[in-house]
Parts: structure tokens; sequence; C-alpha cells
């Protein structure tokens, strides 16, 4: 039986995966009051689980949707936490415990075009791209696998919003991707021998 370990999995394109993925695969997700990405001190406690994949779907920008100078420091702290330096010591106590695992990274293309004021979310994805790309040099036999997904429609926009409380716009047109459909694809590189897969609007 496959062992996976998928963060991130309470809504958005991560929710969607494990509705997607083989019943037969044995899941460990851990929840907000066993894992909580926000203290990165809190991954120095884990007991990390043996699996064969380990997908990292958490991040968010919640408290965003304001300009940088105009951001609490307190939500910034969160966002750099939960998005990028607890992405890479969670990577780093997986691969300890686990290192023939296939670890899968969800990067973003930028997104200040159509969701402004999203300077500390996109430095942390920025900082997950650059990561991947050294981890990547450093140990080549590793498998890690990087998926870059395009705007898809998730509460997103909803949960950046949900501390300050400001007007939510629907910015959802034709160019975003449903969960359901990243997801597959992302099933689908786990299986490939690709390490690397863009997804976005136009393949459909």
């Amino acid at each position: 039986m496959s062992k996976y370990f998928v963060t991130g999995t309470t809504s958005g394109i991560g929710k969607s995966f494990l509705n997607l993925i083989d019943s037969s695969i044995k899941v460990f997700s851990p929840r907000r009051s066993e894992l909580d990405l926000d203290f990165p001190e809190n991954i120095l406690k884990y007991n990390a689980p043996i699996i064969d994949v380990a997908v990292h779907f958490a991040a968010h920008d919640l408290g965003g949707g304001v300009q940088f100078m105009e951001h609490n420091n307190n939500d910034v702290i969160k966002i750099i936490n939960c998005n990028l330096i607890s992405t890479i010591l969670l990577t780093k106590l997986l691969f300890e415990k686990n290192k023939d695992c296939i670890q899968i990274f969800i990067s973003s293309t930028n997104l200040n075009k159509f969701y402004p004021n999203n300077l500390a979310y996109n430095l942390s994805k920025n900082g997950i791209k650059t990561f991947i790309d050294l981890l990547k040099l450093e140990y080549p036999n590793y498998k890690i696998k990087e998926a870059r997904v395009g705007l898809t429609k998730t509460l997103f926009n909803q949960n950046r919003h949900k501390n300050n409380h400001k007007p939510i716009n629907d910015l959802y047109n034709d160019t975003h991707m449903t969960a359901d459909y990243v997801a597959g694809q992302i099933i689908k590189l786990i299986d490939s021998d690709k390490d690397f897969i863009e997804i976005n609007a136009k393949q459909i």
C-alpha cells in the first residue's frame, strides 16, 4: 500500500487531491492542531511518518490584500513561516526519515497582475522555487518534483481577506482552472518520469 503525506487538504487543490487519489492509498494529512505550519518550531517536535510520497499544498495569504507597508507584521511572519520556512524544514524532516520518497512542491506563477498587493505571498512562493532548484543541485539523486500552477478557482481570494474583513471581489474568469483539474494533473505527475510540470488554462 502506498503512503502519502499531504499538507493543505482542508480546501482548494489539496482537498480535490484527496478526493481524486486512489482509495487504496494511505494518507497522512496532519490537522492544524497536530502541525500548525504558521509556527516552524512545531516541525522540530513532529514525528514524521514513513511515506512514499509527500505533496506540499499548504500555503496561505491570510491578512493579504493590502500594500506591503500596510500589512500587519504578524500576518507577514505567518505567511513567510507557512509558505517558506515550514515547507523547507518539513522537507528536510521527511527526507531524513524517507530518503527514497518523492516530494512534490506546488509553486505558482506570479499573481500580482490578478491579485494585487501580494508581496509577502509571492516572495514566499518565489523562495520555494529557488529552494527546489538548489535542493536538486545539492541532492541530484533525491526525487524532487515541482508543479507550477497558474490561476485556479480556490478560496484563495476569500481566505486572504479573512483577517481584515475587506470586500471580496470575485476575480474568477475563463482563465481560471478548476481545483479538480489541477489536482488531476498533479496525480499524473506523481506516476510520470517528469520532475516538472506547468499547469495552466491554455492546456484545457
